[in-house]
């Protein structure tokens, strides 16, 4: 018994000093050796003790509540939408009483929640902004039961007709195309597209439905400039950055080409004379010449002339004929373009960009040396004041009380105090007191 007990408590010494070589030859390994790699333990110190925690600040987005009253300054109503991005406006639709500004934008905070093209909601202030989508502006147009807006991609495009809040309340898918206009003919709305080199219109019918005209024409323009009503039809003036192209459209027998010039660019074109004997003006640039071509009710060409020593200028009807105001000089034409009179002005400018008819007569946008100025004119009386904006003018339109201007800026001084970001869109109303 004795002896059993001994070699029990020799197996029980031997197991422990088993355990205690295993756990020293597990401690080398694991411990001392990566000791030794690090000098000595005592001499190690941790650069960096939070490497855990992750110090990058978390960016809270910030959005606006709408609607938001314009504000007043220097006698000017400012209005503006945007976020912290890039956002330009493209046009302003009137409609019951509210404005619609459609606007690009790569914002995703402030007023917008995701980029892609907008609709700003203007009542007495910026009432909501509705997304259409990641399309591109085309063109839009007030019709009968609401706004309407044209838009494209790479593989086609949309209509969309909005409600008086900016809801979408149709749309229509579109195949491929190039460029596009909508026209308002009495109630009728037409749509007019270039696609694959093709001419063609389709009239948008009330349900938001595409009734489509069988007749085509081929042709190399990129772009349609303007369309107009004819005894006979639609007018359609259509070119590229060099040529210009002008086309008669009729529902029973589709279109047909009845003037073009190589070298013209588009610049507007006008009406003078009465009611029953109506002349066409068409004024273009050719190189740094403004040419005007003239043309009767069935776009026969009447006369051309090419407006001597101006840099550029912009037509008007005046009387039975019209005027030219070019940067120093006036010329009055008869509207078969003989020169009646021409006087200097006190004008100077490189370029009209924007111009519209007025109640005063013709508001026109112009600029010189980065410098824009508007003048009011009715033909007898220029009266010019230069704009305090830094930034692009894209619009211009009036009412029976002043004028309202479209700006993308990047500015936060003066008008522009109130910019969001990197560029701001800003809709811009003066009074004719402007002028005084």
């Amino acid at each position: 018994m004795q002896k059993q007990k001994t070699i029990a408590k020799w197996l029980a010494i031997i197991l422990l000093a088993m355990v205690a070589v295993g756990s020293y030859i597990l401690y080398d390994a694991l411990y001392i050796k990566k000791v030794d790699n690090q000098a000595t333990a005592d001499d190690y110190v941790d650069e960096n003790p939070n490497k855990d925690e992750d110090d990058t600040p978390v960016h809270v987005p910030y959005y606006t509540t709408l609607p938001r009253q314009p504000e007043k300054i220097d006698g000017v109503t400012v209005t503006h939408f945007g976020g912290e991005g890039v956002d330009t406006v493209h046009n302003l639709v009137n409609y019951g009483g509210k404005r619609y500004a459609v606007f690009s934008s790569t914002s995703t905070e402030f007023d917008l929640r995701e980029s892609g093209l907008h609709v700003a909601v203007i009542g007495e202030g910026v009432e909501a902004v509705v997304r259409l989508g990641d399309d591109t502006y085309v063109d839009g147009k007030m019709t009968a039961v609401g706004p309407l807006f044209l838009t494209k991609n790479s593989s086609g495009g949309h209509l969309y007709l909005l409600g008086l809040g900016g809801e979408i309340r149709a749309q229509i898918s579109l195949p491929t195309f190039t460029d596009g206009k909508l026209y308002l003919s009495g109630n009728k709305v037409l749509l007019f597209t270039l696609s694959n080199g093709r001419l063609t219109c389709h009239t948008v019918l009330d349900n938001m439905t595409l009734q489509s005209n069988p007749f085509l024409l081929s042709t190399l323009d990129t772009t349609i400039h303007q369309v107009f009503d004819n005894p006979l039809g639609q007018v359609l003036v259509c070119g590229d950055d060099d040529n210009t192209s002008i086309y008669l459209f009729e529902q029973n027998t589709g279109f047909r080409l009845i003037f073009a010039r190589d070298k013209l660019s588009f610049k507007q074109i006008v009406t003078a004379g009465t009611a029953v004997d109506t002349s066409y003006i068409l004024h273009g640039k050719s190189g740094s010449e403004s040419v005007l071509v003239s043309f009767d009710t069935t776009f026969q060409v009447s006369g051309v002339k090419t407006v001597e020593d101006v840099t550029d200028g912009f037509l008007f009807p005046y009387g039975d004929g019209l005027q030219f105001v070019g940067d120093g000089v006036t010329k009055s034409y008869c509207r078969h373009l003989d020169l009646v009179a021409s006087s200097p002005n006190s004008l100077s400018f490189e370029k009209v960009v924007a111009l519209t008819p007025s109640r005063e007569g013709f508001l026109v946008v112009s600029v010189e040396n980065g410098t824009y100025k508007i003048t009011l004119t009715d033909g007898e009386i220029l009266l010019t004041k230069t704009l305090d904006i830094v930034g692009e003018i894209v619009g211009i339109s009036s009412s029976n009380v002043g004028f309202t201007i479209l700006v993308n800026t990047s500015s936060t001084l003066g008008l522009f105090r109130a910019n969001f970001g990197e560029v701001d869109a800003y809709v811009l109303d003066f009074d004719f007191q402007f002028f005084a």
